[in-house]
């Protein structure tokens, strides 16, 4: 089976092969040439009106405002120019190749892969948290072909993609043009056509579109489908199906009215849905988002108090000493200064919400260092500390995944919680538990994961059994939800989709699919059997 990979963490995959010094550099070399002329402006905007500001109050904060809206617009148009000739100088003038490539940086294609998204990452940042989604969809469109009024997914493809015109997603769905499938990627184009709908409900029901597909005009796909590699999916059809993807109905059976609801019932499908988070944040007391609240405090003040001691103590100093080359060196410094502020708003105010946890957690159970361990409780109290301090645990781990060093989030995981989370683990986006997990170097885990050490049983005498669960060495980890108590192999290969039950054994080596999980082969057979008896009837 095959996994899509983010595009930011590609290029991490083999950390062991890829330089890192080259990573990082690369990374910060776009990231400060994209802030450079929104810091420039703002600072000489500052410059110009400092002696006006110095004698109002008032001026000040409205120029102050104006300068800072103004620079915003240029940062926007900035980091998108920078990310399209960072991309067009790794390409050299040349076509992206489609095929497949190995995954090692022997290989040219596999370097340009992983270099082109590294460059892309600070303005994907920008553009997926801190930009209208209409512009978003703009910025998606300069890479890949998109017709008008698209709704796009949660993942979308960036390179060898065609949406047509009116098509929409719920966010709940990926749609790749490239999977890691072992050791080998494969990069071929996809193409979806007008007017479709492509419907996703929950984690358990995600929509999964593969590689080299092609999505005729007209097309409906239904929540929790697969759409595997090489598929057609003819017009105006009605698809639905994990194991085996078939033609459930006709578009034209459908009125205009009826089409018309439907397609606005999913464009409003912006939410992600998590059954661990809701399980988490179903807490009645308000002080754990009140702790929250205080760091989000915490970190835009530290960052605030950084940049001003730079402004207003560092740029002065060196003015003095050096003149206008004082001004220069605090412009070239200026970009790297806001850098570092981000860093201290994303990761200071942890040191909040750690607290917040730790007085949460001091009574809840810890589980013996037997795998095979576990904690029942069913004392109604204790399962309400358990949830503010699981909500609490999650909410660190997500600052850092909406940030601009998503890939630092294995590390809160092996702190925040009893984990063992190597380090190098592709964590994209995944939903792990915070306690009990443990995870081998050099996995992947895909768009929509979840891992789960705990099984929660709510109702009027609730009951709540802590688990551990682990997932071995060198595995590719699908969409797929990993439940309390299972143990993954080494080199264990999961697709979309797949269910991995309550303390299921999954035998290192092997490729599973389906749910429950079955070996491919098996998997494979089930699906002519489907198609056999889909075909009679």
């Amino acid at each position: 089976m095959s996994t899509p990979k983010s595009d930011a963490s590609a290029a991490s995959l083999k950390a062991g092969d890829f330089p890192l010094g080259k990573f990082i550099g690369s990374f910060l070399a776009s990231s400060w040439a994209s802030i450079m002329p929104a810091s420039t402006f703002f600072y000489v905007f500052c410059l110009s009106f400092w002696d006006f500001m110095l004698h109002d109050i008032l001026s000040a904060c409205v120029l102050i405002a104006i300068g800072l809206v103004a620079g915003y617009f240029i940062l926007v148009l900035a980091s998108w120019t920078i990310a399209k000739i960072s991309v067009a100088l790794v390409c050299k003038g040349k076509p992206i190749p489609e095929g497949k490539f190995a995954t090692d940086y022997s290989s040219p294609e596999w370097r340009d892969f992983s270099m082109r998204h590294v460059s892309k990452k600070f303005s994907m940042w920008l553009f997926q948290h801190h930009v209208p989604h209409s512009l978003y969809r703009k910025y998606v469109g300069s890479f890949i072909k998109i017709g008008k009024h698209v709704e796009l997914p949660e993942y979308v493809a960036m390179e060898w993609a065609e949406i047509g015109d009116n098509t929409v997603f719920a966010r709940q769905t990926v749609f790749a043009s490239h999977v890691i499938d072992g050791k080998v990627m494969i990069l071929k184009h996809s193409k979806i056509g007008k007017n479709c709908i492509v419907d996703a409900d929950d984690e358990t029901k995600r929509v999964v579109i593969m590689p080299s597909v092609t999505i005729e005009d007209d097309v409906i796909i239904k929540p929790g489908s697969y759409v595997s590699k090489d598929s057609v999916l003819k017009s105006g059809g009605i698809y639905k199906g994990d194991t085996f993807l078939e033609r459930v109905g006709n578009v034209s059976d459908l009125s205009k009215a009826e089409l018309d609801a439907y397609r606005k019932e999913v464009r409003k499908k912006r939410e992600l849905k998590s059954r661990m988070i809701e399980d988490w944040s179903a807490f009645k007391s308000g002080w754990p988002r009140f702790i929250v609240f205080l760091a989000n405090v915490v970190g835009y003040t530290c960052a605030l108090a950084l940049v001003c001691l730079f402004l207003l103590l560092m740029t002065p100093w060196l003015v003095t000493i050096l003149g206008v080359f004082g001004h220069l060196i605090s412009i070239v410094l200026l970009p790297l200064l806001l850098f570092l502020a981000y860093g201290f708003y994303v990761y200071f105010p942890l040191i909040i919400i750690f607290k917040g946890v730790k007085h949460y957690g001091k009574n809840i159970p810890k589980l013996a260092d037997d795998p095979k361990s576990q904690e029942v409780i069913d004392d109604p109290a204790l399962i309400e500390s358990w949830r503010k301090c699981k909500w609490l645990k999650w909410r660190a781990i997500d600052r850092v995944n909406q940030s601009l060093f998503l890939d630092t989030s294995m590390i809160i995981y092996q702190h925040i919680g009893k984990n063992d989370v190597a380090f190098k683990t592709v964590l994209y986006v995944s939903k792990l538990d915070t306690d009990n997990v443990t995870i081998g170097d050099n996995t992947i885990l895909s768009f929509g994961c979840h891992i789960y050490a705990y099984k929660l049983e709510n109702g009027a005498h609730p009951r709540l059994i802590l688990k551990k669960t682990s997932v071995g060495r060198n595995c590719i980890i699908g969409s797929s939800i990993i439940e309390a108590g299972a143990k993954i192999g080494d080199d264990v290969v999961l697709g979309y989709h797949t269910g991995v039950p309550e303390d299921a054994i999954l035998e290192s080596g092997k490729t599973y699919a389906g749910n429950p999980a079955i070996e491919f082969n098996k998997f494979l057979e089930l699906r002519r059997q489907l198609k056999d008896s889909s075909q009679k009837s």
